[in-house]
């Protein structure tokens, strides 16, 4: 059992810790950082098994092909069901996050990981779809174990409700060596991507 969640190492001086009382994450950059970045967590997320933690990605930047809405709505509707199942399991057990279900039960529920890239589709249909089902995991998740890291070229393009809702914010900085400024609290820091 993961008494105090997971770590996944990202960076030098970096970890994304994923568990209840954690907070979702922004990261603003462009395609390429995107691409190193993203290949650092799935790196982390390697020294976990399938039933500890499971890792979304619906990126373009990653995929290097189109992604096609349908694709992102049907991923995010699985997701919300996970979520809304893992709702009933703990109502039934009369706990209210991940841990505490896990203790009770001795059932062990993998921790999930979501990287999405901030819809901006044509069809604005399709970019609310994404945007309903973001904005319940982003308020609901984390004490489901369900995290949620938004790709953004720019904060800016972040309407205020899903901003609201990630108060970790990682800026990507575009260099050779692959060094990344993040900011959590107006804290500035630097860290180095691990290489692999």
């Amino acid at each position: 059992m993961i008494k105090n969640g997971i770590n996944i190492n990202i960076g030098k001086d970096l970890a994304l810790k994923l568990w209840d009382r954690n907070n979702h994450c922004l990261v603003s950059g462009n395609k390429g950082s995107f691409f190193n970045f993203i290949k650092s967590i799935e790196n982390g997320v390697a020294e976990y098994s399938k039933n500890e933690l499971e890792l979304y990605i619906g990126s373009f930047s990653f995929d290097n092909k189109d992604i096609d809405a349908s694709k992102i709505i049907n991923m995010m509707t699985t997701i919300n069901a996970i979520l809304q199942k893992r709702g009933k399991l703990f109502k039934e057990n009369e706990v209210y996050n991940i841990q505490s279900y896990t203790e009770k039960s001795g059932d062990k529920l993998p921790y999930i990981l979501l990287i999405l890239d901030y819809p901006k589709y044509e069809n604005n249909k399709d970019n609310l779809t994404i945007l309903n089902h973001l904005e319940m995991l982003l308020r609901t998740g984390r004490s489901f174990g369900i995290h949620c890291i938004v790709l953004a070229d720019n904060e800016t393009d972040v309407e205020s409700v899903i901003k609201s809702n990630l108060p970790i914010r990682i800026d990507l900085l575009d260099n050779l060596e692959g060094t990344i400024a993040y900011n959590y609290n107006d804290d500035k820091e630097k860290f180095s991507l691990l290489n692999n």
